[in-house]
């Protein structure tokens, strides 16, 4: 516990103990040097490797990471926390997420912070690792992380298996849909399995999403922004359930009648997917 102890510590001072760093990806074989490669030079292969990372992982709900630096050394994510648990005013985004994890002889911890990536902001030992276009408002209250986990139990951080789900917590519309939820429907699409989620307001949940109330961590489902992919999914969704989201009063108003047939329906799909 000594060590993570003397990790949370570098918090308190943290633009004196860890220095902003480039991550040295090419002599590294691990998840995070791949993704920073792939990100530069192919952004669609790492939309699909990131989707594929998180499906693999579904599997048994276990959130695992090679060491960026020990790739031999395998750490697992055992705490989250975001901004409202700590307090942060309204000016600061509430959907950003803190992800701990820890190797299983609780030796070499790292912190990962999420926006709009799969991580923005890396800190593992005395370095500070940005993600390619990450928003730099983030490590000027890296000191506030220092202020969450003093008031916590060394013990909730070490090693020890904790099931994940996904967080689709986002305030924004449009940020939503490009950066949440255009994610899911890839991670689905890796997967063909149920995508958990935790219970959380949003815009819109296909019906693949499953809300599970046995979570112990949270991971945001962000891969990096994709612009509106998700588009026609959502719609033709949607539209399917016309008959029954739509109020009766409103329906009778814009169309005339109280329900679409399955055929005015299919056209209605069609006519939107045109556009």
């Amino acid at each position: 516990m000594k060590t993570i102890s003397h990790f949370i510590t570098s918090f308190k001072n943290w633009n004196k103990n860890f220095v902003t760093t480039e991550y040295d990806y090419q002599n590294h074989q691990c998840e995070i040097a791949t993704m920073f490669d792939l990100y530069l030079h192919n952004k669609e292969e790492f939309i699909l490797y990131t989707a594929k990372f998180y499906a693999k992982h579904l599997k048994n709900r276990k959130l695992t990471l090679k060491h960026p630096y020990h790739n031999e050394i395998v750490c697992q994510m055992t705490y989250n926390f975001s901004p409202k648990d700590i307090g942060w005013g309204d000016a600061t985004p509430a959907f950003v997420n803190f992800c701990f994890f820890i190797d299983k002889n609780n030796q070499f911890p790292f912190l990962l912070l999420q926006v709009h990536h799969f991580f923005d902001i890396l800190v593992v030992e005395d370095k500070l690792i940005h993600f390619p276009h990450s928003p730099t408002f983030l490590k000027n209250r890296l000191g506030d992380v220092f202020t969450h986990f003093r008031n916590i139990d060394i013990a909730e951080l070490c090693f020890k298996h904790k099931n994940f789900v996904f967080t689709l917590e986002q305030w924004r519309p449009y940020h939503y849909f490009s950066e949440i939820l255009s994610a899911v429907y890839e991670i689905y699409q890796q997967s063909q399995e149920i995508i958990p989620i935790g219970k959380v307001s949003n815009f819109f949940s296909p019906k693949f999403c499953q809300i599970k109330n046995e979570t112990e961590v949270f991971i945001r489902s962000v891969i990096c922004p994709m612009g509106l992919k998700c588009k026609n999914s959502c719609l033709e969704e949607s539209l399917k359930e016309f008959n029954s989201l739509i109020e009766k009063e409103d329906k009778e108003d814009a169309l005339d009648k109280e329900n679409l047939s399955s055929q005015e329906l299919e056209n209605l799909i069609s006519r939107y997917k045109a556009n």
